[in-house]
């Protein structure tokens, strides 16, 4: 026999060539094949010559462009088009539909796809679901959020509070477009009818798997056997009925059937729905589910009465309340085509709202008293006050009313009308016995209050006075060490230590409590004094002795007390040290419900000097230098001769004694000033700049300006140090020659070691420091140094002693030359000769009156030449 091959689309979309003998197995007989080979000739020339299918490439493509995402695409079918053969739409559920099929093809395997789903370039397998899998899902377009209602807007009015309706949120979310329910289980109670499609499958003698769909007459044609009547047939009585009817030709076979696509339905939604209009539904849809697919009622809409006609009867009145409450669909009834689903104008509403579990307007469905509207809230809220409800009415359409209804059994009673606003007062948040214990405790809070009680209860010890940030700071100050020797990050260790290499040359060494500078000095003093002087390597201090927390007042604890007839508050104040250290019963106050006892610390109030606990650092060259707790009323001259002393090379002329007060002022006074410079330059900015006359005085204002500038960043980084000078006598020895003054908490005193030598900087030919030597004055060192450079302002020459005062040299007398160059110098001063402020020239001071003075004379020649 001649092969012939017949044009086909594959599932790429190509036309292909299928040779039909070889795609069927030889077992069958001569006439089924023929038969076959017939039927698909004849639906392929079918199909190529129809005018609905393209046969060109062009048409082809523009076939394509219909697919959902592509360009060029028709609009997604809407709910009314379903079931319309001549919508010009895509349907939103692109599910393939088999319209055309050989009813004959027994060939035992599953019938090619029709040409009809060819046009698409995917496979069976990537359709399934609805959409191919390479494009991308389809946002759904959602309803939009409805306006609140009149009754919403008066609600809101008089509560202060916009309820929703409701209910409403279930349909927030419904897609705007319907997808027919077509892919849930179906029961063997169905009944099919046209439209419906069975799949099935044969095995046994013959196999062989086949799409069956109903036709409107109610039959379904089998080879062979002719048709077979299955509508009106339930589901599971459709398989014997096919057995039957294939048994009077073949044997020692058996089928299955299952359900395909199945028939849809229309269906009506009108009323107060969110989208009413006609629906094709499919065949197992309910009630609810046409609910859905509409959108739910609008805001006017009813959700409590939503009729189901079926001709001239109402078969079916459906609850929402009853499924989103109670979770019951029992009342849910199974659709038929021509049905009518009624949603009508909402019923009476009520607002409930407050203390409530939740808050919200609700229909009312026949006579409802306010125990049942409090049930549809799912009753008051754990802290709603129990005493009232407050029940705001429209009384016969012409004012206002508010009620107060007991909430007992009477009040439950009472019968709501249309529009009532219930208000549940929420609980006053008030402790009928109690007494509150905070500030400066471990354990703040609410205590129960008992009959006889008193502060010594509430207070039992001095330990109960420790706060729990106190026992934290001293349980970090022990750090475990790692197993490599290395420590763990410690809460104390100062933050202004570098943790890593800077442009300074600081890098970590291996080494776990020190850093190394490779630009800094080599000697042990550097490494060991207190000044400014960058040392090779830097000992970082691990330990710091700081108080953990503020100390307690014992002298002031407060009891506050409301007056239950006039309801003032009265403080009632005690001595806690003498109530928890000794035990003074005069202290011991009786306590009543809702007291309130506050216990502070020395940080929360400014206590007198006497009872503040002070701490002092005091370093240098003292016999025990270290951290000091003074005593009260302690001195200066006291905490050293406490400390042991003064050692033998201790220089008291050179002492630095700073104080954290000071350092403040000194702080804000420099600010002030560089304020009021930064106003001044730019002020004299400003007239500097109406004054410019040429492009190089405007550049030289520019660069002036730019330079004042920069030297107000430079000053605004210098930090104060706080330093008082003491006036100490620069041959002063041992702890009397020191001032006895009273000390204030955070003081430091640095007592350096006497130096050998005097210090001279600035504009000399050699900046050096120089031994001391009692004979010498200050001429004496600056000609050591070599004397004034050419650029020195020797009328501004100062000395900055070691005590930390300055002399000038316009401090001693401008009659004769030399009488700064015979001032007394002492070990540790400095002698500083400043450099000359460079002002305008003569020339250019000429310069500019000459313009000036031409200036004049041209404008006097314009004049009389205007004469």
């Amino acid at each position: 026999m001649k092969h012939t091959f017949i044009p086909l689309l594959g599932k790429e979309g190509r036309w292909q060539q299928v040779n039909w003998r070889s795609s069927f197995p030889a077992s069958f007989p001569g006439c089924i094949i023929r038969c076959c080979a017939l039927g698909l000739i004849a639906a392929g020339s079918l199909f190529a010559q129809s005018p609905a299918y393209p046969s060109s490439v062009a048409g082809r493509a523009a076939a394509t462009s219909m697919i959902p995402g592509r360009a060029g695409q028709s609009p997604v079918c809407t709910p009314a088009d379903y079931g319309d053969p001549t919508a010009d739409c895509i349907p939103a559920n692109t599910s393939p539909a088999y319209s055309s099929y050989n009813p004959y093809d027994w060939s035992g395997f599953p019938a090619a796809a029709p040409p009809s789903l060819s046009t698409q370039p995917y496979s069976q397998d990537e359709w399934e679901g609805g959409r191919a899998r390479s494009m991308p899902a389809a946002v759904p377009v959602r309803y939009e959020k409805e306006p609140p209602t009149e009754f919403q807007r008066y609600v809101a009015q008089a509560t202060g509070t916009m309820l929703s309706i409701f209910g409403a949120s279930l349909f927030e979310g419904v897609p705007a477009t319907f997808a027919p329910v077509d892919r849930v289980p179906v029961g063997s109670d169905y009944l099919i009818a046209p439209g419906d499609e069975l799949q099935v499958s044969i095995w046994g003698q013959f196999n062989a798997v086949r799409r069956l769909i109903v036709s409107r007459t109610g039959d379904v044609v089998l080879p062979d056997t002719g048709p077979v009547a299955v509508a009106g047939l339930n589901y599971s009585q459709a398989a014997d009925a096919l057995k039957r009817s294939l048994s009077r030709m073949y044997k020692n076979f058996d089928l299955s059937v299952t359900l395909g696509r199945l028939h849809t339905i229309q269906i009506f939604v009108v009323g107060d729905a969110r989208r009413p209009g006609s629906y094709s539904v499919s065949s197992l849809s309910t009630l609810v589910n046409a609910v859905f697919a509409s959108g739910g009622p609008s805001a006017h809409g009813s959700l409590r009465k939503i009729e189901l006609k079926r001709g001239n009867r109402t078969i079916r009145e459906f609850d929402l309340y009853a499924l989103l409450q109670h979770g019951d669909k029992t009342k849910d009834a199974q659709l038929l085509s021509g049905d009518v689903i009624l949603i009508p104008p909402a019923g009476p509403q009520v607002a409930i709202f407050g203390s409530i579990e939740h808050p919200g307007i609700y229909e009312l469905c026949g006579p409802t008293t306010l125990g049942d509207a409090l049930h549809l809230a799912d009753g008051p809220s754990p802290l709603a006050a129990t005493s009232q409800i407050i029940l705001e009415r429209v009384v016969k359409g012409s004012s206002l009313q508010v009620l107060r209804v007991p909430m007992n059994a009477a009040g439950f009673g009472t019968e709501l009308h249309n529009g009532d606003i219930i208000r549940l007062m929420p609980l006053v948040p008030r402790f009928e016995n109690t007494v509150i214990l905070r500030g400066n405790v471990a354990d703040s809070g609410r205590f129960p209050w008992e009959e006889g009680m008193r502060l010594s209860d509430l207070i039992p010890n001095r330990e109960s006075l420790l706060t729990r940030d106190y026992w934290k700071e001293r349980n970090s100050l022990v750090v475990p060490e790692n197993l490599d020797g290395s420590m763990n990050a410690s809460p104390t260790k100062p933050e202004s230590q570098p943790q890593q290499s800077t442009s300074d040359g600081l890098v970590p060494i291996a080494y776990k409590d020190q850093h190394q500078n490779t630009k800094g000095d080599t000697s042990l003093g550097a490494a060991t004094e207190l000044d400014n002087t960058p040392p090779i390597r830097t000992f970082i201090p691990r330990n710091t002795v700081q108080p953990l927390a503020p100390e307690i007042n014992w002298e002031y604890a407060v009891l506050e007390r409301t007056d239950p007839k006039t309801l003032e508050t009265r403080k009632i104040p005690f001595n806690l040290g003498k109530l928890v250290l000794g035990g003074d019963r005069s202290q011991d106050a009786l306590l009543e419900p809702g007291d309130i006892v506050t216990i502070f610390s020395k940080a929360d109030f400014s206590i007198p000097q006497t009872q503040q606990v002070k701490e002092v650092r005091i370093e240098g060259e003292i016999t025990m230098a270290g951290a000091y707790t003074l005593l009260p009323g302690e001195t200066l001259r006291q905490v050293v001769e406490r400390a042991g002393g003064l050692t033998p090379k201790a220089y008291l002329y050179g002492a630095q004694f700073t104080r954290e007060s000071t350092r403040r002022v000194q702080q804000k006074r420099y600010e002030d000033f560089l304020d009021q410079y930064e106003r001044e330059a730019s002020e004299a900015t400003a007239n500097l700049s109406s004054r410019v006359t040429s492009p190089q005085q405007a550049a030289t204002a520019q660069t002036s300006v730019a330079s004042q500038h920069e030297l107000i960043e430079r000053l605004r980084k210098v930090s104060m140090n706080g330093r008082i000078v003491l006036d100490i006598d620069p041959n002063g020895h041992g702890v009397d020659a020191l001032p006895d003054i009273p000390l204030e908490n955070g003081d430091r005193l640095y007592v350096p070691s006497r130096p050998s030598t005097v210090s001279v900087v600035g504009n000399v030919f050699e900046q050096a420091s120089f031994l001391f030597r009692e004979d010498f004055r200050a001429g004496d060192y600056l000609k050591q140094a070599g004397g004034p450079t050419r650029y020195a302002d020797r009328g501004h020459a100062f000395v900055i002693r070691a005590d930390g005062s300055v002399v000038s040299h316009s401090a001693n007398s401008p009659f004769f030359a030399k009488g700064f160059d015979s001032l007394q110098m002492f070990p540790g001063d400095t002698l500083v000769m400043p450099t000359v402020i460079n002002k305008s020239s003569l020339v250019r001071n000429l310069t500019d009156w000459s313009q000036i003075l031409t200036g004049f004379g041209l404008g006097a020649a314009a004049i009389n030449v205007l004469r």
